[in-house]
């Protein structure tokens, strides 16, 4: 005696059956494309709040974890925020691997249309400039003390501060 009804219907073994003959590519193909049109405004948004203000959205993105080999769903907006304040090119172009996926942080890698709409949303962040530093004249100092220095930028110094407490080192001069 069966107590509940079971779905065994064939649209549900169907879209099962189909599900598990994707390829790694195709899954990867199909979130990645799934991720930019439903969540791409929202990936915009949190990279200009991480640049100018703050956000609290952390933005979860599936990954997959070359080091586990499995799929995880992550924070983006943590991964960002390391990327953005502490490299000089967070998003460099890199290479895709067989099944259309882009190292992104570590050893965890994301379907590749949503690492070139990471690099698009920071190449637009970028080109509009940044909110630098709201004082004039600790920014000249600064400029005017460090410009000798050649370790300037390999120190990982930027004037002023992204709205981030403590986001870079003060320079020693």
């Amino acid at each position: 005696m069966v107590s509940e009804k079971q779905n065994t219907g064939p649209s549900r073994h169907k879209s099962f059956k189909r599900a598990t003959m994707m390829t790694p590519t195709q899954k990867s193909d199909t979130y990645g494309n799934f991720f930019c049109n439903n969540k791409g405004d929202r990936l915009n948004n949190v990279m200009w709040d991480l640049v100018y203000s703050k956000t609290k959205d952390p933005l979860y993105v599936q990954v997959y974890n070359s080091q586990k080999n499995t799929v995880e769903s992550l924070s983006l907006t943590l991964i960002l925020q390391d990327l953005m304040f502490n490299y000089l090119y967070p998003f460099p172009d890199k290479t895709v691997n067989p099944c259309n996926q882009i190292n992104l942080y570590g050893f965890y890698f994301v379907s590749a249309p949503i690492y070139y709409l990471i690099q698009q949303c920071w190449n637009e962040i970028s080109t509009n400039g940044f909110s630098v530093n709201t004082n004039p004249e600790e920014s000249d100092k600064c400029y005017g003390a460090c410009s000798n220095d050649n370790n300037f930028l390999e120190k990982g110094f930027y004037v002023g501060e992204w709205n981030m407490e403590g986001a870079y080192m003060k320079p020693v001069c």
